[in-house]
């Protein structure tokens, strides 16, 4: 099976140059230099491979996930797993739950205050309708 691995054991050259020149074409009114396109390869390889990797890794927890709730383990990378991988090197983040609440209600007045305290005001100016 012949991968295009160079010296070195790193996969390389296996994006066309041609599809990259015409992407970056698309909106740049400059010349484009034949070093740049090869570099844009190079990262996008480097890129590519670094979030197949960690997608493995999401992947092999997926599953362990999987199998502590009795489920048989998948058998192919699936899209989510790539997704999640990409999106952790783009936001340099593994916390991907942005909805957890603080332990404690912050409000307007800039401090913090217990989650016992009420926050409701008390309704002094009650009106009877008759």
């Amino acid at each position: 099976m012949n991968d295009n691995r160079d010296i070195t054991g790193k996969i390389s050259n296996v994006i066309p140059l041609h599809p990259l020149r015409k992407i970056i074409e698309k909106d740049c009114p400059y010349q484009i230099s034949e070093m740049s396109i090869v570099k844009l390869r190079q990262v996008l390889e480097e890129l590519t491979c670094l979030i197949a990797k960690n997608a493995i890794a999401e992947f092999e927890k997926l599953n362990d996930t999987r199998e502590k709730q009795g489920l048989k383990p998948l058998k192919r990378l699936n899209e989510w797993a790539i997704f999640l991988s990409s999106q952790n090197i783009i936001n340099h983040s593994k916390n991907i739950d942005l909805g957890v609440q603080p332990r404690r209600i912050v409000y307007p007045g800039g401090t913090k205050m217990s989650k016992d305290k009420k926050a409701a005001m008390p309704d002094n100016n009650k009106v009877e309708v008759e």
